[in-house]
């Protein structure tokens, strides 16, 4: 299915097919062949789209006719902001409608299996915006977009405390923020904080302001050097945080452990 992302048509995979699923392993080929990675960040993986159900540039007219069975919508909005339509057709007769939050999933299941089955890695690191329960066996998670606001800054401790829970350990949030322009104390503070994340990156929209440690002044980055040092972030935090990421790989393969997602995949 065609969606609208970042160029004017962006085509998005129906991971519940093996045929469509051995044409997307072919575009991580490629990637790799240029770049000799272990991992792969997977984003919009909802999916998200710029436009609302049925693009413009869509010639199908799938309609809304799924939106009105469901209860509940979030923030008193359609289930088809800024996603496809609900009754966008998968294979084998599934539909948008029963398969949304599952998604994310499929796609870092089959991204992690290529890179197991083609030998690359054991452990490859996947980082993904869209997860569900059972994810933590094959991908690690980031928070998505979030904002250069001390709000957001708080919220990103919760938010990777519940991902724990989850049994997804690798998660972490965009230092700094990603909407916005951050400031040297909110920046200098998130550093601080962010050497404590399973995961952590520097990361923010092309029209921010610049929020490279280099870009403030000398109080800030000497705040910025010593929240990362070493001794106390490679030589204590990693190896415990590594620890068990593999344990949960571990215990998901030796127990075969099947959540409900995964029998939902083996019904389709």
């Amino acid at each position: 299915i065609s969606l609208r992302v970042i160029s004017k048509v962006d085509c998005y995979f129906f991971f519940n097919d093996t045929a469509t699923t051995e044409i997307y392993t072919e575009q991580i080929v490629g990637s790799v062949r240029c770049v000799q990675e272990t991992g792969i960040w997977l984003d919009m993986n909802e999916v998200a789209s710029f436009c609302n159900g049925e693009c413009p540039h869509t010639q199908d007219n799938w309609g809304h006719q799924y939106a009105p069975r469901i209860p509940y919508h979030p923030g008193g909005k359609t289930v088809e902001d800024f996603t496809m339509s609900s009754n966008a057709k998968y294979y084998n007769g599934f539909t948008e409608y029963d398969l949304h939050n599952t998604y994310g999933f499929m796609q870092t299941v089959a991204t992690n299996n290529w890179f197991i089955n083609r030998g690359i890695t054991k452990m490859p690191l996947i980082i993904s915006r869209s997860t569900a329960f059972g994810s933590g066996r094959y991908t690690q998670h980031w928070t998505g977009d979030n904002k250069s606001t001390w709000k957001w800054l708080r919220v990103s401790i919760p938010t990777i405390f519940h991902f724990q829970l989850f049994s997804i350990p690798f998660t972490g949030a965009d230092i700094c923020g990603f909407q916005g322009t951050t400031t040297p104390e909110l920046c200098g503070r998130w550093y601080q904080v962010g050497s404590f994340y399973p995961f952590v990156r520097n990361h923010n929209v092309d029209n921010g302001g610049d929020q490279e440690p280099y870009q403030f002044d000398d109080r800030t980055v000497k705040t910025i050097r010593n929240s990362l040092k070493p001794v106390s972030y490679t030589h204590l935090t990693l190896p415990t945080i590594y620890s068990v990421q593999i344990s949960v790989v571990a215990v998901s393969l030796k127990k075969k452990q099947q959540s409900t997602l995964l029998i939902t995949l083996k019904l389709i």
